[in-house]
């Protein structure tokens, strides 16, 4: 894998961000996550009926044999498509191993409430690139993707039985879709009906994860910036419970956050999952225990800048969850001043 992202980090970088200036990108996975024993793209002929077909196989084998991934395509496949769909096969293997291509996987960015309001514009003008448009913004790979998948029907059922209950919890009502137009709109539950652009930064924000929830596809990853923007303290709670929930019914859900309130009531679920007291603690607080999170399933990485470098490391679990020095010693330098100024 680390030959690939060698040779090909600055056209991989130039694609994700639709941005050229990686020339010099270094790129590698360390330790790598998948040990590869080979990778065979092979011409075959298959006979169908009186006809036969020009094929190439991919395989992706782990070097002790186990077969990991196999594809076919037509030998007239365009070849530049066909190379990018094996590194992403490859690189996906490498950061995800076996929960692979089970399902889709989802991607809300921190920017969803600009590009859920322009998304119908963005999608019939090709903001990811592939429609050239004069005068059109280009989108990074994964900000392209998400306006793409946003503008699928929204017609499905609620897969996880969470989408009520988070609106039921924080909304007051509902976001719904037009069956012909696809056009969002909340409606409240004394039955008013405000279109998407007309609300509170709250419920634009939060109408991607609910129509997610909702969509006509399953899902078994979720990568969710900041879940807690532009949420009052208890709607963040609210949120982390969700998270937990989405974990609890099967999917691999990754959050970036800057909220100590976010993060504190997810060490609180982690802790409670081992409480000695944990059935008299539930009731207390309302909790289910499809809001618990086993502390097994979870991990917590911490960004912190230095040298003008960002270096990521592990964040600590304890008996109390997560430890995370970056927003722990600013609350405490916080509660410190007002202390003094108090005296």
């Amino acid at each position: 894998m680390n030959k690939i992202l060698k040779k090909d980090a600055g056209k991989f970088c130039e694609r994700l961000f639709a941005f050229r200036g990686f020339e010099k990108t270094e790129l590698s996975i360390e330790p790598e996550a998948l040990s590869v024993g080979h990778v065979a793209s092979i011409s075959t002929v298959q006979a169908r009926g009186n006809s036969s077909t020009d094929t190439r196989r991919f395989s992706l084998v782990a070097a002790n044999g186990f077969p990991l991934y196999e594809i076919i395509m037509s030998s007239n496949t365009n070849v530049d498509f066909w190379r990018r769909y094996v590194f992403s096969a490859i690189l996906e293997f490498t950061l995800f191993g076996g929960r692979y291509a089970t399902f889709d996987g989802v991607y809300l960015p921190a920017a969803r409430t600009g590009l859920v309001l322009a998304h119908r514009a963005l999608t019939t003008r090709g903001a990811s690139g592939l429609l050239p448009q004069e005068n059109t913004p280009k989108l990074s790979r994964p900000l392209a993707s998400f306006v793409e998948n946003f503008a699928r029907s929204y017609s499905g059922q609620d897969q996880h039985n969470i989408a009520d209950w988070v609106q039921d919890q924080i909304f007051e009502g509902e976001v719904v879709a037009n069956p012909v137009t696809a056009e969002l709109h909340y409606k409240a539950n004394n039955g008013e009906v405000v279109p998407l652009h007309a609300t509170s930064s709250m419920i634009t924000e939060l109408a991607p994860f609910i129509m997610m929830l909702k969509a006509d596809r399953l899902f078994d990853r979720l990568v969710f910036e900041e879940p807690e923007a532009h949420l009052h303290l208890s709607a963040q709670r609210t949120m982390a419970r969700a998270v937990a929930r989405l974990v609890n019914s099967g999917v691999q859900v990754t959050v970036t956050t800057h909220s100590d309130t976010f993060l504190q009531q997810l060490n609180n679920l982690i802790q409670m999952h081992n409480h000695p007291n944990k059935e008299n603690m539930m009731q207390e607080n309302g909790y289910s225990p499809e809001d618990l999170i086993n502390p097994e399933f979870a991990k917590a990485y911490e960004f912190t800048s230095s040298n003008h470098e960002t270096l990521v490391a592990s964040a600590p679990l304890t008996t109390n969850g997560f430890a995370v020095a970056t927003l722990n010693d600013v609350l405490i330098d916080l509660s410190s001043e007002t202390l003094r100024l108090q005296d």
